[in-house]
């Protein structure tokens, strides 16, 4: 269907046309990869009249019209698999289908000694992006640049005001738990009061 917006980098689940609705899951993600023409996958050598049509029970008759109409193939991934589809051949986008895209976010710590320990912040960043998103994220220390000889001078200045700026209460997930810690302690004497207030309405 043509009202359909299918764009390369799109990853849903759709629901599909025979003799597709019996070989594609509606209920699966797939990555959009490619959006060629029939034609163009002939003028690369490949045979898309054996491996799209008769290979998935359409006729040569379907490939010839297609060829004619200059029909659009969407190429789907799922897993290391890619499916060739002709673009009359998708019905809708799955209903319950969320548009999804990856992420990727960058910390730039700008210039530290190279024998500085990430070790801690690498575990509060994981802890943070978990606690606040749900999401286990791999976080890793990656060097983007050659080593700077800095001097004696300047790296105690830099450390003097890098020490001036860290929490002194310990690391960000001491902190964090503490606060979820009074919290839930404000919470349980919010509660109690709110039973004798109850039982005093009662009386």
């Amino acid at each position: 269907m043509d009202n359909i917006n299918i764009q390369v980098g799109d990853k849903a689940s759709y629901t599909f046309l025979p003799p597709f609705n019996n070989r594609l899951s509606s209920r699966t993600l797939y990555d959009v990869t490619n959006i060629t023409t029939l034609q163009r996958l002939v003028d690369t050598g490949k045979n898309p009249l054996q491996f799209i049509y008769i290979d998935n029970e359409m006729t040569e008759e379907d490939y010839t019209e297609d060829l004619n109409e200059r029909m659009l193939i969407i190429e789907l991934v799922l897993d290391t698999k890619t499916f060739y589809i002709p673009k009359d051949r998708f019905s809708t986008v799955a209903e319950d289908s969320v548009s999804y895209s990856k992420r990727l976010i960058g910390v730039n710590l700008s210039y530290i000694p190279v024998d500085e320990d990430l070790a801690d912040v690498i575990t509060d960043i994981g802890l943070l992006v978990q606690n606040r998103l749900g999401i286990k994220a791999n976080v890793s220390d990656t060097v983007v640049s050659a080593d700077v000889q800095m001097p004696s001078v300047d790296h105690t200045n830099r450390e003097t005001t890098r020490s001036t700026l860290k929490v002194e209460h310990g690391n960000y997930m001491d902190m964090y738990l503490r606060v979820v810690e009074i919290n839930s302690r404000l919470t349980e004497k919010l509660v109690a009061l709110e039973e004798v207030y109850l039982k005093q309405l009662d009386k």
